[in-house]
């Protein structure tokens, strides 16, 4: 596994990641997929947005394994902790061990300068129980994204 910068022409995979991640919860709503393509291109463009607002100083790279590109990662390190702003995989990568991967990288680079990672994770996802597994305990009252926190 490698990273490399985020390119212009990773767009359609980056928006390809970005509707992976709320299909399970679109699936409930019953939209057509015209409604549905509709709103995951809106909010797509607002996460973007915020993303560049809260976050200028984030690296964003693209996740490439066995040369493909699979997902993305977005981590600020402007902060006095690390900030895991997003991690996505294409679905048909994941549970492979990619995410556990990257999540044990970052937590050796944190602990070496000792940081904290923090990071918000959607009620219910299928990755809280990956970062609970990986050390993260929620922090503050949870709501509909839980806080977490690894410390070294």
């Amino acid at each position: 596994m490698r990273m490399e910068p985020v390119r212009p022409e990773d767009e359609a995979l980056l928006y390809s990641l970005y509707a992976g991640s709320r299909q399970e919860e679109l699936d409930t709503w019953g939209w057509e997929p015209q409604a549905r393509d509709l709103f995951l291109s809106m909010q797509y463009r607002l996460q973007q947005q915020s993303y560049r607002s809260q976050y200028p100083e984030s690296d964003h790279r693209i996740i490439v394994h066995e040369e493909q590109r699979v997902g993305h990662v977005r981590i600020d390190r402007s902060g006095d902790d690390l900030r895991l702003v997003d991690l996505s995989l294409l679905p048909a990568w994941r549970g492979r061990g990619i995410g556990t991967q990257l999540l044990r990288e970052l937590q050796m680079e944190a602990g070496a300068a000792g940081r904290c990672i923090r990071l918000s994770v959607l009620e219910g996802s299928p990755a809280a129980r990956l970062y609970e597994r990986l050390g993260f305990e929620t922090v503050g009252q949870p709501s509909v994204y839980h806080q977490m926190r690894w410390k070294p």
